[in-house]
């Protein structure tokens, strides 16, 4: 279910100086990276990914971290602050869990549209995946109007962040029916199941994830 309101572009999206110190680099590369915003390290000094990261991807990764690498060819020891997934499978979960330093975050990007086998096909799914992992503090999101093109970013994990969206539904074809429908998905706790797809966050535990 695309939610009411989530083809506007908005300004709710962040912006901080960093976004705009340089005025060549494309809009595109900058909206890549507002998973940022999801998790506390804005400016991490270490960077992994894994998953079907495309071209793109990288290029913006590696505005955060020149040496931004992947977590499946890590060294040992290395661990990260911030590991990105994207379209990622369980196994891209488990090296992804044993690359984030304790306390660090763990941003999965999650489509169903052409989803990976091994790996759950909706954000609760993935929801519950993380927490198996090891990993707390797990939030789900939604983007505005896709993940590619993020305008504005609704945390699932709040109703009335949600609510206020679905309450956006003038002028969009069927948008009333939409909008009722997506209410009482989330009154049934189902909402985030409907969502096509949207980022998934979490922090690893203090202890670590032992290898």
């Amino acid at each position: 279910m695309r939610l009411p309101g989530l083809h506007q572009a908005s300004t709710e999206s962040p912006v901080t100086e960093d976004r705009v110190e340089d005025a060549t680099l494309p809009l595109h590369s900058w909206r890549r990276l507002d998973w940022r915003f999801l998790q506390p390290t804005l400016e991490p000094r270490s960077v992994g990914y894994g998953g079907a990261v495309d071209a793109a991807l990288l290029t913006a990764l590696r505005l955060l971290d020149r040496n931004a690498a992947p977590v499946t060819q890590a060294p040992t020891q290395q661990r990260y602050d911030v590991v990105l997934l994207a379209q990622p499978d369980l196994e891209d979960l488990k090296a992804a869990a044993s690359a984030v330093r304790p306390g660090g975050w763990l941003c999965a990007e999650i489509r169903r549209a052409g989803a990976r086998r091994g790996g759950p096909r909706t954000l609760l799914g993935w929801r519950r995946a993380f927490r198996r992992a090891g990993f707390e503090e797990v939030r789900l999101h939604c983007h505005a109007p896709t993940l590619d093109l993020s305008a504005r970013i609704v945390p699932l994990d709040e109703p009335a962040a949600v609510r206020s969206t679905l309450h956006r539904h003038q002028g969009i074809r069927f948008g009333k029916a939409k909008s009722l429908v997506g209410q009482l998905a989330l009154v049934l706790g189902l909402f985030p199941a409907a969502v096509p797809e949207g980022t998934v966050v979490g922090r690893q535990s203090a202890v670590g994830h032992a290898r």
